[in-house]
């Protein structure tokens, strides 16, 4: 079988999470094998132009990144900084089959996968890393992983903050984002969807609350039918630390996000850990 047709297979291959994640660029140029999403909808890419933009702003030699799915993130990462170690850490046997043969066919030696959930009682058996990706993640927790430590949306908090505290004693830098539907089910809201005040607040407090100190949030803008994230002000970042609601509202009223899907309503946090060295 064609090694596009192989993949084609492992991508598709019914799960909850199946076709979700974009083909590496790298992919797509050298094989010629894309799959079609609504980057209208929800999209890798912007995201992986913000990120990418960061690491360049700091010197690291590893990143985790959990739940990879497919391998987006993990696979670009591997293929852009050879000499940086990539940690992809995911539990679903195709989605690692499908990063196993990229990883052989382009000779990514810096891509170590990891096939285990990272949970509350297992965080300490995990590799450190210098920057950890925590992407629309931690609001799958028990439901597709801690299965029981989370009951129903309002025990959330009181699990994210021990979970974010764990890792904030393996990492230096964090960049995150989640959903706001416990397990991604609508009917189920940690946050109400059209809330953006309250999905700040919430995410910047378990942050705080677990070890994190956040130095910058990120919204995207539809520019030119393309979605960028851009960094959002100073003052911004001061009201979330001083949890002043009307400089919170205020900030978030100048972007038009009840225009985009309930993916890009999500922020983008990026943070260093308190018990990193530059904060001693």
């Amino acid at each position: 079988m064609h090694l596009r047709e192989q993949l084609r297979q492992f991508y598709n291959d019914q799960s909850k999470h199946a076709r979700y994640q974009s083909i590496p660029a790298f992919v797509q140029e050298a094989l010629g094998y894309q799959e079609q999403l609504d980057d209208l909808w929800r999209s890798d890419k912007p995201r992986y132009r913000y990120l990418e933009d960061f690491l360049e702003r700091i010197s690291f030699t590893s990143v985790m990144d959990v739940g990879a799915n497919t391998g987006y993130f993990s696979l670009s990462l591997a293929h852009r900084f050879p000499r940086v170690t990539v940690y992809a850490v995911e539990m679903h046997a195709n989605h690692v089959q499908f990063m196993q043969l990229i990883s052989r066919h382009f000779h990514l030696p810096n891509l170590k996968i990891v096939q285990k959930p990272l949970l509350l009682e297992n965080a300490e058996i995990f590799p450190s890393a210098d920057v950890l990706l925590l992407f629309n993640v931690l609001h799958h927790a028990g439901v597709d992983f801690d299965q029981g430590a989370v009951t129903s949306p309002a025990d959330f908090e009181s699990y994210a903050v021990p979970y974010l505290s764990h890792l904030s004693r393996k990492f230096t830098y964090l960049v995150f984002q989640m959903g706001y539907n416990w397990g991604g089910d609508k009917r189920r809201p940690i946050v109400a969807v059209d809330d953006d005040v309250q999905k700040a607040r919430l995410s910047f407090r378990m942050l705080q609350a677990g070890g994190w100190k956040t130095v910058e949030i990120a919204y995207p803008r539809l520019v030119k039918r393309r979605y960028v994230y851009f960094p959002a002000s100073h003052d911004y970042l001061l009201s979330l630390q001083n949890d002043h609601l009307p400089g919170i509202a205020r900030y978030l009223s100048t972007l038009p996000l009840e225009e985009h899907s309930e993916f890009y309503r999500r922020p983008i946090f990026i943070c260093r850990s308190v018990f990193s060295p530059s904060h001693h």
